[in-house]
C-alpha cells in the first residue's frame, strides 16, 4: 500500500471519529433538552489544556435525590487566565430525567440560548471569561 493511501485512510478514520463524537454530544444534549430537570451545580475545579488547541475543562458536582454526581466539560471559548475564577461558584445544571448522569452546567449564553433560557449573567461579565 503507498503512502498516500495511508494518509488517505488516516484522513478518512479522524473524519469519522469526529463527526461520531460531535453526532454523540448533539444527540447528549437534545436528550437533556427533551426532557430535563434543574439543579444548582458547584464547580470544583478548573483545568487549562495547554496545547495547540487551548480550552478548559471545567469539572462540576450536582446533586439529584440526595445522590451527588460529578462532570466534566471542555470549554474552548474559556479563557484560560481568568478561569480559576469559576472555582467554588454555582451554576445552573440541567439533567435529563431517566439519566442524572446526563447533564449540562449552563455558564455562557449560549448553554441557556440552547435551552431556550435566558441567560441570568450580563455580557459585560461573560466578556471577561470566554471569546
Amino acid at each position: 500500500m503507498s503512502k498516500k493511501r495511508y494518509i488517505q485512510i488516516i484522513i478518512f478514520l479522524f473524519i469519522a471519529l469526529a463527526t461520531y463524537w460531535t453526532i454523540r454530544y448533539k444527540m447528549r444534549l437534545y436528550a437533556i433538552k427533551k426532557e430535563h430537570n434543574h439543579t444548582i451545580g458547584f464547580v470544583y475545579k478548573v483545568h487549562a489544556n495547554q496545547s495547540k488547541y487551548s480550552s478548559v475543562t471545567v469539572y462540576y458536582s450536582y446533586n439529584v435525590n440526595s445522590k451527588k454526581y460529578y462532570s466534566k466539560e471542555q470549554h474552548s471559548d474559556m479563557i484560560e487566565s481568568n478561569s480559576n475564577d469559576f472555582v467554588g461558584l454555582k451554576f445552573d445544571v440541567l439533567y435529563q430525567k431517566s439519566n442524572p448522569k446526563n447533564s449540562k452546567i449552563l455558564i455562557n449564553t449560549e448553554d441557556y440560548y440552547f435551552f431556550d433560557m435566558s441567560c441570568p449573567y450580563p455580557s459585560s461579565v461573560l466578556k471577561k471569561y470566554f471569546y
